[in-house]
C-alpha cells in the first residue's frame, strides 16, 4: 500500500506500519469522529503533541495541536479496522520548535498546506 495517499483539506493518514501512507478504507471515518462529544475529543486532544516545548516549563496559554493521529479499533476483534493522520496549522506559536520538528517530522514549510484548527473541529 506504499505510496497510496488521500489527502482531504490539507491533511493526511498514515497506517501504524513506519509511518506509511494508505488511504483510508472507509471516509467516513472522518464524519464520525466529528460526530463524538466534544468532552471527549478534547481528552484525546491533550494527548497530542504540542507547537512549543517550552510547555514543559512555562505551560503557555493556548495550547495547540499541530499532529492528530487517530486510530479505530474493532472492540471485538481487537483488530485495526481503521487510522488516520492529520496536521493542523498552528495559530499562535506559527513557528516550530527543534523539539517539535524533530519529534513530528514536520518542516515548518510544510504548516502553510495544513488546515486551520477551527475547520478541523467544526
Amino acid at each position: 500500500m506504499g505510496g497510496d495517499s488521500l489527502s482531504w483539506g490539507g491533511f493526511a493518514r498514515k497506517s501504524l506500519n513506519e509511518g506509511e501512507e494508505v488511504a483510508l478504507k472507509n471516509p467516513d471515518t472522518i464524519e464520525a469522529f466529528k460526530m463524538l462529544k466534544r468532552s471527549y475529543r478534547k481528552k484525546k486532544m491533550k494527548e497530542m503533541g504540542l507547537t512549543e516545548d517550552v510547555y514543559k516549563e512555562t505551560n503557555p496559554h493556548p495550547q495547540e495541536i499541530i499532529e492528530f493521529p487517530s486510530v479505530l479499533v474493532n472492540s471485538r476483534t481487537g483488530q485495526l479496522e481503521d487510522c488516520f493522520q492529520m496536521y493542523v496549522r498552528p495559530t499562535h506559536y506559527n513557528l516550530l520548535s527543534d523539539f517539535c520538528k524533530s519529534l513530528t517530522g514536520i518542516q515548518q514549510s510544510q504548516l502553510v498546506s495544513f488546515c486551520i484548527s477551527a475547520v478541523l473541529m467544526a
